[in-house]
């Protein structure tokens, strides 16, 4: 019953992403993208995404997880499902960018943040209370035993009045396939929510220049796709599961690979954690069978519906 499941979500996800399954395979760079036929989905996702991170990056989260972290933590935590809210144990306020989880804030004598930030019937001295930096989270989600979110803020105040702004102003997406995707509509604007449209296409794209295998067995296997550490340029990935792969599982991992070396640095938007850490990397659960290639985040796998 799974299988056939599977095998007409690849049918109507086939139908949905035709228009992208025409053109020839491609280095993917800019020109490359033009020649997917998506070069105006790739300069608006560079355009939303091009907000300054540089004070976030100096003043708190200058830690990067490593390779080995990212992989100890899929051993830790791939077959636990995160049913408790992230915003646990953390102030948050709900504005008009949404849900905010707060990191850092004045301590304003434990005063409740809603009542001092973007509150009209605050008085003077609660205003002056709001001095010094904010750090947010927005729409953070639980992720492999983290906590995070592609899109941090920082917020400078002086007793209440508002000196700088630095990150999420443009709203981007989390990366360049959830911006081009076109299953999951934009109605509500969270980044979160538009994740399983990216991988959909991304698994289309990965898959489109096979030839027929109709009688290709399905596997299904766990990657770690992450972008190359030091001043590397790009993106690897690594294999998760199973431990001890077979020809099929290791050909179509190799297949993975080659693809995901070719996508251009800036694909993938980096996560920030509630620990002040930089997730620079992507959990994938993919599943090959002579339908073509369907890649799954294990944030949806793994996370609490809202």
């Amino acid at each position: 019953m799974i299988n056939t499941m599977k095998k007409v979500l690849h049918i109507i996800l086939f139908i949905a992403l035709l228009p992208f399954a025409t053109a020839n395979a491609q280095l993917l760079t800019d020109e490359g993208w033009q020649n997917l036929k998506l070069y105006q989905d790739w300069q608006k996702y560079h355009y939303r995404s091009k907000d300054d991170m540089c004070l976030l990056r100096e003043k708190y989260f200058r830690d990067t997880i490593s390779v080995d972290e990212m992989e100890a933590a899929f051993r830790a935590n791939h077959d636990k499902r995160f049913d408790y809210s992230p915003y646990q144990g953390h102030d948050s306020i709900f504005t008009f960018r949404g849900n905010m989880l707060c990191l850092v804030r004045p301590k304003a004598k434990g005063l409740p943040l809603n009542q001092i930030y973007m509150n009209r019937s605050r008085t003077k001295e609660e205003a002056k209370l709001l001095d010094g930096d904010l750090v947010f989270l927005r729409y953070p989600r639980c992720y492999m035993g983290y906590v995070v979110s592609a899109q941090p803020l920082l917020e400078t105040y002086d007793k209440g009045h508002i000196l700088g702004r630095e990150g999420i102003l443009m709203l981007g997406e989390a990366c360049f396939f959830s911006q081009a995707q076109q299953v999951i509509g934009y109605i509500d604007g969270t980044w979160e929510s538009h994740l399983r449209g990216g991988t959909i296409l991304m698994g289309i794209l990965m898959g489109k220049d096979e030839p027929p295998q109709p009688n290709r067995p399905e596997r299904t296997f766990s990657v770690l796709l992450y972008e190359k550490p030091g001043k590397q340029a790009g993106y690897d990935v690594s294999l998760l599961e199973p431990d001890i792969p077979d020809e099929e599982t290791q050909r179509d991992f190799r297949w993975m690979k080659r693809f995901v070396e070719k996508l251009p640095q800036g694909t993938f938007m980096p996560y920030y954690s509630t620990d002040f850490r930089i997730l620079p990397a992507r959990y994938y659960r993919v599943t090959v069978n002579k339908c073509g290639w369907l890649v799954e985040d294990y944030m949806d796998i793994n996370g609490k519906r809202r």
